[in-house]
């Protein structure tokens, strides 16, 4: 590749991102296309092997007091880029394409600019089950490092929470026959069934400060064809809590009783994080890498770009925000550098 390829502007980077495809699992091209974005740019580029073929990334300009951060990965499917006057469109755009073009520009300019002892993380894994965040957590050089600027659709503004999670896998299981012969046999796809009617009855657990708990069902998949009753059923539910997890699992686990299986993919709790006093705020009604990243410091989230967007078939993000936060990250490593003891 030629150096065009690797701009230097923030909107063409961000274009450049969203043509690459990174579904959780198979970041390795985007990640090799970073650490040549780096290493062309001066930066000290450190690998740690996540999985085979899967690996995060550490830039460094000096020892990483203060680190911005993000993830690599996106969810499926893959969406053709686009753009018009105001939006960049396509899979990733917002859901991190955005942020880290914008993360990797100002960490040029600081650079540049002779700004020292501050590093950007890039994970992979974060769609999924966070395995590049920790894998990530116990990174020698996480020690060293007293703040990290976690980049996600904030709109540029700080959160002070973000929501816990659990995600978890139910089946069930059935007896196939003939469909006009229902008593020779049993439905896994009914079980199914009458487990999320229970689950979705369950009172879910809110708080004045970071509002609502939610449940989604977001993949089912069973049975064979239209006429055999199903041996087997499966589904996907993400919970989105304001509250330890660990009480919504005992919950589930008395709800599914002997009916089923239940794997538990995912968990972690809602975190509350740091602001500063000149920044609008929110909260974050999602889930980060953040949670597993403890080793790092003093956690901070903001980005650019609209959760309201992310994971959706029109994903884009603004443009002015994404030339917005480049200044932005750039003040906030140096504000806080500056803030550590000497």
């Amino acid at each position: 590749m030629k150096c065009p390829d690797y701009p230097l502007d923030e909107l063409e980077l961000t274009r450049h991102l969203v043509r690459i495809p990174s579904p959780t699992g198979e970041e390795k091209r985007v990640m090799e296309y970073l650490k040549t974005w780096l290493g062309k740019r001066g930066f000290t580029v450190l690998e740690q092997e996540v999985s085979p073929g899967r690996s995060n990334l550490l830039a460094l300009n000096g020892e990483p007091r203060v680190v911005l951060s993000t993830h690599t990965d996106t969810v499926s499917p893959y969406l053709q880029s686009g753009e018009d006057e105001d939006f960049i469109y396509g899979r990733g755009a917002c859901d991190t394409r955005g942020i880290l073009a914008a993360m990797l520009i100002a960490g040029y300019r600081l650079l540049c600019r002779g700004t020292g002892n501050f590093g950007i993380l890039l994970l992979v894994g974060e769609e999924g089950p966070h395995d590049g965040a920790k894998r990530a957590n116990a990174w020698a050089l996480s020690q060293e490092c007293r703040c990290l600027v976690n980049g996600e659709p904030t709109e540029n503004r700080m959160a002070q929470a973000s929501l816990g999670g659990l995600l978890v896998n139910l089946t069930t299981h059935g007896v196939a026959c003939h469909s006009g012969m229902p008593g020779h046999g049993h439905s896994a796809v009914h079980d199914l069934l009458d487990i999320l009617n229970a689950l979705r009855e369950i009172s879910l657990p809110k708080n004045e400060i970071l509002g609502e708990s939610s449940m989604n069902v977001g993949r089912i998949q069973g049975g064979v064809q239209g006429n055999i009753m199903a041996p087997e059923a499966q589904c996907d539910l993400m919970f989105r809590l304001v509250e330890d997890p660990e009480k919504l699992s005992a919950r589930i686990r008395e709800v599914v009783a002997e009916r089923g299986e239940i794997k538990f993919l995912s968990a972690y709790p809602p975190v509350f994080l740091h602001t500063l006093a000149d920044f609008p705020t929110m909260v974050a009604p999602f889930g980060t890498d953040i949670p597993f990243l403890s080793n790092w410091g003093d956690a901070f989230l903001i980005g650019p770009g609209s959760i309201s967007d992310a994971h959706s078939p029109g994903e884009k993000v603004e443009k002015s925000q994404i030339r917005a936060a480049v200044p932005l990250y750039m003040g906030l490593v140096e504000r806080l550098l500056e803030s550590l003891p000497r």
